[in-house]
């Protein structure tokens, strides 16, 4: 296999189904180019997708001696193009996974710009939601919890505060991937810094911790960080889970996050279960001044010719146009469709 056909090849292959890429183009073989050099290149192929298997194998089946094999798969994981598990190496898609794991640690290089540069452009394509093809509904939203109406809600069993107190292990990531890769594309956050990561809980905690990339907390700690995300006007998202179970939540904008915008707000069915609350408003009461419109991450309230409208299909019942309303118009009501976690 030459140089380039192993680029070709690989690109192939992180635009497989297998790990939820974009499908192949010059532009992800040039990114395959960038993450890792022809020998690499030809040694990654053989790599296994999301199971780890150890540097023995990877090299019978790369027809490499384990000498040649070794110093090529740990300068690999070095670098964060794939994985390095307790078991072995593994392949991870390019987002979720790599984009991650080489952001996270905050560097700014050339290096660091240019792969940032080229996985915004190739998300911006929207090929993630060819993967999806129907609802999967595995996120669920954490909504504020100074905007749930404590009288028709007694128990919000989607705060925040219910995994804090659920786990001994949490920690917060010391950099949001997201927010990061705009910055070195030059587009900051509006919201946030790109050092307000998220939030992650059990065997998720050690992981990122282990990996450099976060500090544990205390539970009062965790919930000054996730007040302080709320403050900042993010939406917390996080997998549709027991509160017990091992979680990360997603402190996310609507200016930087690939999910938010190239997903979630778009249609929010696709990956958002029904929420605990919705949003209502009293049109009555409504002065049209915009300020919803500003603090509503899915655009579900819009300004048409000075006159509000809401679309509550797209509301995630994160709460913000509540406490964004000065002339009380808008509060959260249980969404029927809503049901707990598994």
């Amino acid at each position: 296999t030459s140089s380039h056909q192993a680029h070709v090849d690989l690109a192939r292959l992180f635009g497989s189904d297998k790990l939820i890429g974009p499908p192949i183009s010059a532009e992800l073989v040039e990114l395959m180019e960038l993450l890792f050099t022809s020998e690499e290149a030809e040694v990654a192929l053989h790599v296994p997708v999301m199971r780890q298997h150890p540097v023995e194998r990877i090299a019978r089946r790369a027809r490499r001696p384990v000498v040649v094999a070794a110093p090529l798969l740990a300068a690999m994981a070095a670098r964060k193009v794939i994985h390095r598990g307790l078991k072995g190496y593994c392949l991870v898609p390019l987002l979720p996974g790599v984009y991650e794991k080489i952001l996270m640690d905050g560097q700014d290089t050339p290096f660091h710009r240019d792969f940032a540069r080229r996985m915004n452009a190739l998300f911006a394509s929207g090929y993630m939601k060819d993967h999806i093809g129907s609802p999967t509904q595995t996120v669920r939203t954490i909504p504020v919890g100074a905007a749930v109406d404590t009288k028709s809600l007694l128990v919000d069993a989607g705060r925040v505060e219910e995994m804090i107190e659920a786990h001994d292990q949490m920690a917060v990531l010391t950099t949001c991937q997201c927010r990061q890769g705009a910055h070195l594309t030059g587009h900051d956050c509006r919201r946030a810094s790109a050092e307000e990561g998220c939030l992650a809980f059990g065997s998720f905690a050690r992981f990122f911790v282990a990996e450099g990339g976060a500090r544990y907390v205390t539970r009062e700690e965790m919930l000054r960080a996730a007040q302080a995300r709320w403050d900042r006007g993010l939406v917390l998202f996080t997998g549709n889970v027991g509160p017990s179970s091992p979680n990360l939540i997603c402190a996310c904008c609507d200016c930087c996050c690939q999910m938010l915008e190239g997903i979630i707000r778009p249609d929010p069915e696709i990956l958002i279960t029904a929420p605990r609350v919705l949003a209502e408003v009293d049109e009555s009461r409504c002065t049209a001044c915009g300020a919803c419109v500003k603090a509503c991450p899915t655009a579900a309230h819009t300004l048409e010719k000075k006159l509000h409208r809401f679309d509550v299909s797209k509301c995630v019942g994160c709460g913000h146009c509540v406490l964004a309303c000065e002339e009380r118009a808008i509060r959260t009501v249980p969404n029927p469709a809503w049901r707990p976690p598994a």
